[in-house]
């Protein structure tokens, strides 16, 4: 839960930079190391998930989704993510799957993407249902495709550790529609005033718009969102988008360490966290 709480937070460290975007590079350099952390962790409790671990999986997937919106909002690489992924090992590996069926050579049309799995899905040994299953592959995940199988509706993907496969093309997504949407659906949400929509959505307008981040922010910080609370005593503590004020600052953490966040608790102490 250490690494939830400060993927939570992550967005309060890019508003705390500037009221407006920061260096190019260092805030891709920012997004890439808070992706690579979040899919660490997100592989660690996917691989045997429990009961009391679901949640925990759809907040990490529904982050990793955002990371991505925002990485292309700034501009960032997008190749540098698929690395990471294949790097990560993502799959879910059936224990009896030691050795795995081989891999069917067709012809495929190279691709290099990444897109979300809609729902837990079979790698398969070829394009076809009939084919063996090499793994399964948790919904929500993000994996890079390397190509589109020729005439028909299925997409070659590697997986870390060398794991190829096919995997149907309806259970895959472009990650950035399904932000998109996720954005939309979150807007309306927000509109309609539910507090953890609003923190969310700021969490969404970091890349584009601080402002309207910070707004939103404060809107679910007023309802008593603790970490909207911590997040709007940084941007206070920090000053540009709100005026700096400590005496502000120190009253939205206090807020929030109230609430139970760790990081106010901390700021409130002295310590980084602010």
């Amino acid at each position: 839960m250490r690494f939830f709480a400060a993927a939570l937070c992550a967005t309060a460290a890019l508003a705390a930079s500037s009221a407006q975007a920061g260096d190019q590079a260092e805030d891709c350099a920012f997004l890439e190391d808070a992706f690579r952390g979040l899919n660490a962790n997100l592989n660690r409790i996917s691989a045997n998930p429990n009961a009391a671990q679901l949640p925990a999986i759809g907040v990490f997937a529904e982050l990793q989704r955002n990371l991505i919106l925002m990485h292309g909002q700034r501009g960032c690489e997008t190749g540098v993510l698929i690395d990471i992924i294949r790097e990560s090992a993502p799959a879910e590996i059936d224990a009896a799957a030691a050795a795995r069926p081989a891999i069917e050579d067709v012809p495929v049309e190279p691709i290099d993407k990444a897109m979300v799995v809609r729902t837990t899905a079979n790698l398969r040994a070829g394009p076809s249902t009939d084919a063996p299953r090499v793994a399964r592959v948790a919904a929500n995940r993000v994996i890079p495709v390397i190509g589109k199988v020729k005439d028909k509706d299925w997409f070659k993907v590697r997986l870390g550790g060398g794991i190829e496969g096919y995997i149907f093309a309806n259970l895959l997504a472009d990650p950035k529609d399904v932000a998109t949407k996720s954005f939309e659906e979150t807007k309306q949400k927000a509109e309609a005033g539910d507090a953890q929509a609003q923190f969310q959505l700021g969490n969404f307008y970091v890349a584009s718009d601080m402002f309207e981040a910070v707004s939103w922010w404060q809107a679910a910080a007023e309802q008593g969102v603790p970490v909207a609370q911590y997040n709007v005593g940084v941007a206070y503590i920090r000053g540009g988008v709100l005026p700096q004020d400590d005496a502000k600052a120190e009253e939205w953490w206090t807020k929030a360490a109230e609430g139970g966040h760790e990081g106010a608790k901390r700021a409130l102490a002295g310590e980084a966290d602010g």
